[in-house]
């Protein structure tokens, strides 16, 4: 549970409403961020009685690193990323894990014909012979790497479905919230890719909102922490959560995988992996 918040200084009810504006998806076909912009909404309005009126919108198509140059820059509010040390120097995390890093849990979309010869992965070393595609500008790349993985990094989100379909790497590590739903949006124009039936890659992957590091931005990251404790005392975050979750665990049979775990050198000490409360674990 968050430390509560209320002793704060809250600023007087302000007669003009926050404008919050957060980064937009990277393709028209990416969904992959609506829920948590869900879950930011849900705070900012638990909060509204305190803290006044806002409105939320959303900005241009962008990747990651645009989105933390757009933030930078003051043309953003807030942005949601999977954390690492270099952003969270650059940038006050709000360490609530959004999905309870759910992400943190990969299968892979491959072609088709390699199923076969993944149904003969037993180790990870089995597992590291295969190239991997991710994007550049995502963290879970040089975690990857540093595993000893032989990563293919692409430079287009959309670009990955491609350079898979092409051959170009053998697995796209996705996260388990993503992989079905980008297959069924993608499934037209590569019909050959599907989801590895029997594999899962775990790394603690934490995304979290991010401001920048001043004062008025310190005052929207008070609200949305606040926001984020009340959601968990009156149980509606993990309603979200729930919501957000069983599509996932219908379609995936994460229980009958077989389970690696690599580890995540670029977290912050201050990361708060001991709240089991705070993080969703889909072996239980």
């Amino acid at each position: 549970m968050l430390a509560t918040v209320a002793t704060l200084a809250v600023p007087a009810f302000a007669s003009q409403a926050l404008e919050v504006i957060h980064q937009g998806p990277e393709s028209t076909e990416d969904k992959r961020n609506e829920y948590f912009w869900k879950l930011l909404d849900a705070a900012l309005g638990a909060t509204r009685s305190r803290w006044g009126d806002y409105h939320l919108r959303e900005g241009s198509m962008m990747n990651g690193l645009r989105a933390v140059r757009e933030l930078q820059a003051g043309a953003l509010n807030v942005i949601e990323r999977s954390t690492d040390l270099e952003l969270e120097k650059a940038l006050r995390p709000i360490r609530i894990p959004l999905d309870k890093g759910v992400g943190g849990f990969r299968v892979f979309m491959i072609r088709r014909e390699f199923q076969r010869q993944l149904d003969q992965v037993r180790t990870i070393e089995d597992l590291k012979r295969f190239t991997i595609g991710q994007s550049g500008a995502w963290s879970d790349s040089d975690i990857l790497s540093q595993a000893g993985f032989k990563v293919t990094r692409g430079n287009d989100y959309e670009g990955l479905f491609a350079m898979l379909a092409a051959g170009r790497f053998d697995l796209f590590s996705r996260g388990v919230d993503e992989a079905s739903q980008e297959l069924e949006l993608h499934r037209q124009r590569f019909p050959d890719l599907t989801i590895e039936r029997r594999l899962l890659l775990y790394y603690p992957l934490p995304r979290y909102l991010f401001v920048r590091r001043d004062a008025v931005s310190e005052r929207l990251a008070l609200r949305i922490e606040e926001g984020f404790s009340i959601m968990q005392k009156d149980g509606s975050f993990d309603r979200l959560f729930d919501s957000y979750r069983v599509p996932f665990e219908r379609t995936l049979n994460l229980k009958e995988r077989r389970l690696f775990r690599i580890a995540n050198p670029f977290l912050s000490t201050d990361t708060p992996l001991k709240k089991t409360e705070l993080w969703y674990d889909p072996t239980k």
